[in-house]
């Protein structure tokens, strides 16, 4: 079953089975967007930030692979599925140099699509520290303005922003329990389904910082109030 707002973005030339492509991952809970050439599938990339990237190999004069390869960083990297008309043990080797979670040949099954891309999302979300997820409004604050902490874990957190934000904006946390500040560096930036921002932050600055803040993540209960600025 697909996570609430899993965005999918599936590119592909041919406009009948994108269409049924698109409805297909639609009914399926996702917040599908398709896109029938190279340029349309760029912008999308930059604007829609989707968790998956379905993408078939052949887009006229463009190679699809181009759109693992210049995915943006201002979103965390997508999963990715690529779609060939034929078998090419070559251009598989490389879809998955690149990051591709499976290579399919057509005619593909939109069942089997659906499976895969929840294989692909699941391998995705497997992260080196498990998120924390928090219940309730867990504010902090970047210069005085109330931001909302959605989770935390030993890497970092995920702050949902009246604001955007760049990547690699440093932002100086401060947390009732702790004497100094903690220092984060946003990772990724995104326009939320629903219309607001969210980033990524990592924590950085040595072996005694990392401890201070799993004690922090260990320490969140159902609320935490802390004091962010920058």
């Amino acid at each position: 079953m697909a996570k609430v707002n899993e965005r999918v973005l599936i590119v592909d030339d041919d406009a009948d089975w994108l269409a049924a492509a698109v409805e297909s991952f639609s009914n399926a809970g996702y917040v599908a967007r398709g896109a029938a050439t190279f340029p349309s599938a760029r912008q999308i990339l930059e604007s829609f930030g989707p968790d998956l990237l379905v993408t078939d190999i052949r887009l006229r004069e463009y190679n699809g692979l181009y759109l693992l390869v210049r995915a943006p960083t201002n979103h965390p990297k997508p999963a990715s599925l690529v779609i060939s008309g034929f078998e090419d043990p070559v251009l598989m080797r490389e879809a998955k140099l690149h990051g591709a979670y499976d290579f399919l040949v057509k005619p593909v099954d939109l069942k089997t699509l659906l499976a895969k891309a929840a294989e692909a999302l699941a391998a995705r979300n497997k992260r080196r520290w498990p998120r924390k997820q928090l219940s309730g409004n867990v504010t902090v604050t970047i210069n005085g303005r109330p931001v909302r902490l959605l989770d935390v874990s030993y890497g970092g957190m995920r702050l949902e922003l009246p604001f955007p934000v760049a990547a690699g904006m440093p932002l100086e946390i401060k947390v009732a329990s702790m004497a100094s500040a903690i220092t984060a560096h946003t990772v990724w930036g995104t326009v939320a389904p629903t219309g607001t921002q969210e980033c990524g932050a990592a924590i950085r600055g040595g072996e005694q910082l990392a401890i201070a803040w799993r004690h922090i993540v260990d320490a969140l209960g159902n609320s935490v109030e802390a004091r962010h600025t920058t």
